[in-house]
């Protein structure tokens, strides 16, 4: 793996956006970054790569600096967490999330079936399911 550094901008950017790494250090940042970049999706651009987290959206130069982050953009389609990867990386990178196998499955079921209510739920509103 590649060390990555940003800007103060993307830093400061991430700070604010990304849920629960408000007072994150610019050393934790990068190594969460690092593993985003292993699980992400890469779209490869003349002067760097573009690297889709679900909603986490970055760019990494050519250099090795992140130059712009954006968070809650559109996720990619049929894009999943690798939930064993991510545990596997996370551990390598010795990353301090209180994250196991076991609340990321219950995340991802609890997302699962807030998605399938809200279907639902706009299928009764627009008449296609009768009560």
């Amino acid at each position: 793996m590649t060390k990555l550094t940003m800007t103060r901008k993307t830093f400061d950017e991430y700070r604010s956006t990304v849920r629960g790494n408000e007072n994150i250090t610019l050393e934790e940042a990068l190594k969460k970054l690092q593993r985003n970049i292993e699980l992400a999706e890469c779209r490869p651009r003349e002067n760097g790569n573009y690297y889709a987290y679900g909603k986490l959206h970055f760019i990494v130069s050519e250099k090795n600096v992140v130059v712009w982050l954006k968070n809650n953009c559109t996720a990619p389609k049929e894009w999943k967490k690798d939930n064993k990867k991510y545990l596997k990386i996370s551990k390598e990178l010795d990353i301090s999330d209180r994250e196991t196998h076991l609340t990321l499955m219950a995340r991802n079921s609890f997302f699962t079936i807030r998605r399938k209510y809200g279907k639902i739920k706009w299928k009764m509103k627009n008449g296609m399911i009768y009560k």
